[in-house]
């Protein structure tokens, strides 16, 4: 009796329908490129905002609104070159576009770093202060709130 063997596709042999289908997010690796440059000038300009969240509930506002905007976009970027490589890591573009991402994120999370810190220094009375002022702010109440639990274990 002859045992029947089953033949592996290479990835080029896989039919598009049992693909991934990247395109949401991204249309092809020259728009990927494009907002990791974006990305990169976020990362630039993050500076801008240390510093200066205490001061005003605008600050606070425009801050808070960099933080997620920046965050969504590493998302974005990061969801998009896992993918690709989870799906092919023999080729050398999917492990440089991984690689750039995994540098880019760090960069990132180091430009970033001080948010929470400076975060965690504005008190609740202030906040809701600021709520008051201007009420966007309390979009952001739920991760407020979480900041508010640690608080008072962080140095």
């Amino acid at each position: 009796m002859a045992v029947k063997q089953s033949i592996i596709p290479t990835r080029k042999g896989v039919h598009k329908t049992d693909q991934w289908d990247l395109s949401k997010l991204y249309s092809d690796s020259e728009a990927w490129m494009t907002d990791i440059s974006q990305l990169e000038k976020m990362i630039s300009n993050a500076g801008s905002y240390c510093g200066t969240l205490h001061k005003s509930a605008q600050n606070l506002l425009a801050g808070l609104n960099f933080l997620t905007r920046t965050r969504m976009l590493i998302e974005k970027l990061s969801y998009y070159a896992f993918l690709l490589f989870s799906g092919n890591t023999g080729t050398s573009e999917n492990q440089e576009r991984q690689s750039l991402m995994a540098q880019t994120e760090s960069r990132s999370q180091a430009a970033l770093s001080f948010f929470e810190p400076e975060l965690l220094k504005i008190s609740k009375k202030t906040f809701s202060a600021f709520i008051a002022e201007l009420p966007e702010l309390s979009n952001f109440q739920i991760m407020f709130n979480k900041l508010l639990r640690i608080q008072a274990h962080t140095l």
